[in-house]
């Protein structure tokens, strides 16, 4: 892997209607050669980043570094020959899965020749060989996405971004998508990025997962995602959530609030009766799942938390599947977010 980052971004901002920051990113370094993943509830800013990163999209404000070398506004252009996405619901044109995928040959003024070994190449990618004569007409969903990838590919981009590439899919669908990523990655050695909201399938597929809410580059899981009303001065601190429940942050922040729970900092005991109940959950363990080095647990209760832990302290505290825990939320832990709710 090259010391060199693929992307560098310093202080990026995207701005609509005049005041409104959609996205709000202070640094952002990405390597080069790395499967990694944008991961944020919708709205979070996945696709606007994208769409810079793609050099579709110009930032208001800030500086990108591509490869080591600044990116001036007319950069962006000649740079779209490096860097290729795939949207959401691509949509593929009338004809042939060959004349799909060889388009941007056409467009880009490569010599005829070449096009039936690139295709070619590009299909056998997405184990598509043979399917050049085939209509798009006929093409199941997971065939059109594995199109619309060939397509990308035919290139031999240095960059390929995937904007939630298994929204809206079946889970049979989804496997098939997780195992084409993993594999495109694998066999042609490019960068990949791609967008989810799907927090268990970034992991699933890289270990370098990027966490974003409301526009802003978070320090942690948004999974444990809560919305409600801060306490004014008399109950500074205090933030009621529309569950009915009231959780104590370490903020003097008043009105309606966003924030998230680093799942390593929500602290799980077996059941404790205590008379204080502030930030403590009783809980059950629903759901255990072996993540790299932690185990991962879904602990459901007046409100449904992640959390995660070692496998000897899991083992130690003797919990399992189905235990009664206490879940304790550290005020000190809890991170704010900027923008609406």
């Amino acid at each position: 892997m090259s010391e060199q980052p693929l992307y560098q971004l310093d202080q990026i901002k995207r701005i609509i209607n005049k005041d409104k920051i959609i996205l709000d990113i202070d640094s952002l370094c990405l390597p080069q050669g790395e499967l990694t993943a944008i991961v944020g509830p919708n709205g979070a800013g996945k696709s606007t980043l994208l769409n810079i990163l793609a050099f579709l999209e110009k930032p208001d404000q800030g500086s990108i570094h591509y490869q080591g070398r600044p990116v001036r506004p007319k950069d962006f252009f000649s740079l779209r020959r490096q860097v290729t996405m795939v949207d959401q619901a691509p949509l593929l044109f009338r004809g042939s899965v060959f004349e799909n995928v060889a388009y941007g040959l056409r467009v880009r003024g490569v010599p005829r020749q070449e096009w039936p070994s690139r295709v070619g190449k590009a299909l056998s990618l997405v184990d598509l060989s043979g399917f050049e004569d085939r209509s798009v007409k006929g093409l199941s969903g997971g065939e059109t996405q594995r199109v619309a990838i060939a397509r990308a590919l035919v290139f031999f981009p240095q960059v390929v971004l995937l904007d939630e590439p298994t929204a809206g899919v079946d889970v049979a669908r989804m496997d098939m998508v997780e195992s084409l990523v993993k594999e495109l990655y694998i066999a042609t050695g490019v960068s990949i990025l791609f967008s989810t909201h799907n927090l268990a399938q970034a992991y699933r597929l890289t270990d370098r997962v990027i966490h974003l809410a409301g526009g802003k580059r978070v320090p942690s899981s948004t999974e444990n995602l809560f919305s409600g009303q801060a306490g004014k001065e008399s109950d500074a601190g205090l933030v009621h959530l529309k569950c009915g429940t009231t959780i104590r942050t370490s903020s003097a922040r008043t009105g309606l609030v966003r924030f998230s729970i680093p799942a390593a900092a929500v602290e799980v005991e077996p059941f404790l009766t205590l008379e204080d109940h502030t930030n403590h959950f009783d809980s059950i363990i629903t759901r255990m799942e072996l993540r790299g080095t932690k185990v991962r647990l879904l602990l459901k209760g007046r409100i449904n938390l992640r959390a995660e832990m070692p496998p000897e302290d899991l083992q130690r505290k003797g919990l399992m599947l189905g235990s009664r825990v206490t879940a304790f939320v550290p005020p000190e832990a809890i991170h704010l977010l900027q923008g609406e709710p």
